[in-house]
């Protein structure tokens, strides 16, 4: 007999719903304020003055890792919650970057689970609770019994309709505003980032990417300047790659950093940012031959100039994506970049939220095979790979958070990928 999923009460109400949301924004699905009644019933809301709300299109996670570290260089207590997660469930809950233990949270998760339910029958019997919600009432509850000094919390997709929306902080911090999440969100881009930015009601200071200057925005909004570049190696065109061969991150982590050094300086004015490694970018070796994995949100945030300074020319694009993204944008940019041999891993979901239908548009893109998303097969994932880096002097595996992460899960299980010290996922 096989042991029943621990997660799987997380994400059974919406599993349970996932027929009835088609067609249906977060706001008309989710019920958010559930989760507010709960966590006063626990006693578990955390103080304004010491929490830190996250939100964003890419960089989320980067730059809450970011402010915890940095925090927690102070010798505070750092609570932290991301989202998804980098190797497994219980690592999106960490103080002082210790994960919660898997007796905590099911303690924590027992607690919980039933008063949620309760609630959303008595308030919306046509919603559900969201994962995002239920993974943040184990933390604060985790982070209430911890007392940590500071609680930095990334948030889903939006504000409005996420849970992250019944919480008041002292910081409020918008990484970039893309056009993503537009069919959950309100189906416009304008309703996109009119969602995001609504973080400004909710906190005293909000520190925003440049993306976000595009916006009407509230007066407590301060907007950080984008990096200077003042190198050739993030030109578009591949005759200036060869001034990118010490180019270590793309363009779009050096502008996580300046927003986070933004949002830093709010709470610690005169602390030094340190740059930390992020899970969503590293480079590594499989097979003796150079592997840069990433994740993608839209063909924005590909950096041609990095691709074509630590790949190999030939080398071959092995994409993770959803029917969400952009999928023809993404292609064409990698094509513009050098990078013209795609192959794809179709991404599948028991409950059918993530879908890869894309490949059968784009013929000249190689399917390779079938991963589930929820319960992935790592062994054969860390095969496939290692066998598209057999024929290619190199690999560039990039896709959805989900997909990069299944990739670190392979490897780390089986001890295949070489990941440099200075490349690695902290």
């Amino acid at each position: 007999m096989v042991a029943a999923d621990p997660f799987d009460p997380v994400f059974a109400s919406y599993v349970q719903s996932r027929a009835r949301l088609a067609g249906r924004t977060d706001r008309d699905a989710r019920a958010p304020w559930v989760f507010s009644k709960v966590w006063d019933a626990l006693g578990c809301r955390p103080d304004p003055a010491r929490t830190i709300l996250v939100t964003g299109s890419k960089g989320k996670g980067t730059v809450a890792r970011l402010l915890a570290w940095n925090l927690g260089r102070s010798g505070a207590r750092i609570g932290l919650l991301v989202s998804p997660e980098e190797f497994d469930h219980y690592d999106r809950i960490r103080v002082d970057g210790v994960a919660i233990s898997p007796a905590d949270f099911e303690r924590l998760l027992s607690r919980s689970l039933p008063l949620l339910e309760d609630a959303l029958r008595e308030l919306a019997p046509e919603r559900y609770l969201s994962p995002t919600g239920i993974f943040l009432t184990v933390a604060l509850q985790w982070f209430a019994e911890r007392s940590p000094g500071w609680i930095v919390i990334e948030g889903g997709r939006g504000v409005r309709a996420d849970e992250i929306g019944q919480l008041r902080a002292a910081l409020g911090v918008v990484t970039s505003v893309l056009p993503e999440h537009v069919r959950a969100l309100g189906g416009s881009f304008e309703a996109v980032a009119q969602d995001k930015l609504s973080i400004a009601s909710q906190a005293d200071i909000v520190v925003a990417g440049p993306s976000a200057a595009a916006w009407p925005l509230a007066a407590n909004v301060r907007v950080v300047a984008s990096p200077a570049i003042e190198h050739a190696e993030h030109a578009e065109h591949a005759e200036h790659a060869e001034h990118a061969e010490h180019a270590a991150m793309p363009r779009w982590y050096g502008e996580l950093l300046a927003v986070a050094r933004g949002a830093l300086g709010v709470v610690q004015p005169h602390a030094d940012l340190q740059a930390i490694p992020t899970p969503s970018f590293f480079g590594a070796r499989l097979a003796g031959k150079p592997v840069v994995c990433e994740a993608l949100v839209s063909h924005e945030s590909i950096d041609g100039a990095i691709l074509r300074a630590r790949l190999p020319r030939d080398s071959l694009c092995v994409l993770g994506l959803s029917d969400e993204k952009d999928c023809a944008a993404i292609l064409g940019r990698l094509a513009r970049s050098g990078l013209e041999r795609h192959a794809a891993i179709a991404l599948h979901s028991p409950a059918g939220h993530v879908t890869s239908n894309w490949i059968r548009h784009h013929p000249p893109v190689a399917d390779l095979g079938t991963l589930d998303v929820v319960r992935p097969d790592l062994r054969w994932l860390a095969a496939c790979l290692e066998a598209q880096a057999d024929r290619a002097p190199g690999l560039y595996v990039a896709g959805i958070q989900v997909f990069v992460r299944s990739v670190r899960q392979a490897f780390r299980a089986r001890g295949a990928l070489e990941i440099g010290q200075d490349d690695g996922v902290s």
